[in-house]
């Protein structure tokens, strides 16, 4: 799936990243299941806790969030709450998460690697995915260096090209102070009314679960599962609830408006960067998402 069919059939997650093509193969052959399990053991060294390390090679490095803290207000640490995250560049044992077959698979990469470069006090799972991306691109520059180099194929005239840019060029936007975390959704056509929290790491990491728990279901199809997975209430005219059992065949049967009025709520909750850039063979203009490739984490 493309990143752009990826954000109309899910607003708020992150951009697919396919590891499976890093150069650093040999990760692949090692028991990821074992490994995944030892990592597991030790989220909790990370660098408030460096007194436990015999090498502390690198320090944390401090970011504002796009989504400035506004719904982390649960946490206890101020930094978070003032919307500032601290990251650490990423270290050799950090890679082998990112070509962990056992966590590629359940969805849990992206939230096993932040409970170990994220310092703040604060469980990864709960980070939004509005901030998950920006902070992907933060520990790839911190970590690798800020140029990132990609080939993109033009529509027009099929032919492909480099092209170089800074991470920290990127324009990020920034989350208004009044936007809310749970969305009530009154839906046009059927007069059905959906109740959907922002997204969090945590979410995209319970869809992996739920495709595999439907897997022979053939109405749950990877859209159904993603509106069902992100729904906490889904309530009929008359105000009575649907039950969650129905819920599969509920998003199966909805019509196409009502599908658009759910992402049209989540507009402002998008977060991917976009370029624009111009082919050097024939002159058209490209505007994209900036694509997330196999060099975007230079393993090997």
């Amino acid at each position: 799936m493309s990143q752009k069919d990826q954000l109309e059939n899910n607003p708020t997650a992150m951009p697919d990243l396919d590891l499976s093509k890093v150069a650093n193969m040999e990760a692949f052959k090692r028991d990821d299941k074992e490994t995944a399990a030892n990592i597991t053991k030790t989220l909790n060294v990370n660098a408030r806790k460096t007194a436990k390390k015999k090498f502390n090679f690198v320090e944390p490095v401090q970011f504002p969030l796009p989504s400035r803290g506004i719904h982390y207000q649960d946490s206890e640490d101020p930094d978070l709450r003032r919307g500032l995250v601290n990251l650490t560049p990423m270290s050799l044992a950090d890679e082998e998460i990112l070509t962990n077959k056992a966590y590629l698979k359940n969805g849990s990469t992206f939230r096993v690697l932040y409970d170990t470069c994220m310092c703040n006090d604060y469980p990864a799972k709960r980070i939004l995915s509005y901030d998950a991306t920006y902070m992907m691109y933060v520990l790839r520059s911190i970590t690798y260096g800020d140029s990132y180099k990609f080939k993109i194929t033009c529509e027009d005239c099929d032919k492909s090209f480099e092209h170089e840019m800074n991470i920290s060029d990127i324009e990020w936007k920034e989350m208004d102070a009044n936007t809310p975390d749970e969305r009530v959704i009154k839906l046009p056509n059927t007069g059905f009314t959906v109740v959907m929290p922002l997204s969090r790491l945590e979410t995209e990491e319970s869809l992996e679960k739920l495709k595999k728990l439907h897997a022979n279901n053939p109405l749950a199809t990877e859209t159904v599962l993603t509106f069902v997975n992100k729904t906490t209430s889904i309530q009929y005219p008359n105000g009575d609830e649907v039950d969650p059992a129905d819920w599969i065949d509920f998003y199966h049967e909805l019509p196409g408006g009502d599908k658009a009025a759910i992402n049209d709520a989540f507009k402002d909750a998008v977060n991917q960067p976009e370029i624009t850039v111009v082919c050097p063979h024939c002159g058209n203009v490209i505007t994209m998402p900036v694509p997330i490739t196999a060099d975007f984490f230079r393993l090997g």
